[in-house]
């Protein structure tokens, strides 16, 4: 499957980020978290969600999810104020983030 997005294509079939043709790397967690909000992309993916799918339910900091989520904005060109991927939102009343991205798939 591809995502196209802005500047970016995701090729899923190829595990490949390209930007304007250039290759982006990403860790391989910070992939995952991007094909998860991807694919998830028309709905707010609870960071409950991020854990299971990611870490398959194992025990995982708030550091370690925030840090995939920073690694990955940044990877983007993004950051938590522009917010122009990611967007983050607050839980009502709970310190719970919930993050989406916006994009549409293409048969490019």
């Amino acid at each position: 499957m591809k995502f196209l997005f802005d500047d970016y294509l995701l090729d899923t079939t190829a595990a490949e980020l390209t930007c304007d043709g250039e290759r982006v790397t990403l860790e391989p967690k910070v992939y995952d978290l991007l094909v998860l909000l991807l694919e998830e992309r028309e709905r707010i993916v609870s960071k409950d969600e991020i854990v299971e799918r990611l870490w398959q339910g194992r025990f995982t900091s708030d550091t370690a999810i925030t840090t995939c989520v920073k690694m990955l904005r940044k990877a983007l060109g993004d950051d938590g104020h522009q917010q122009r991927f990611i967007r983050t939102q607050r839980g009502r009343g709970l310190p719970v983030s919930y993050t989406h991205l916006r994009a549409h798939e293409t048969s490019l």
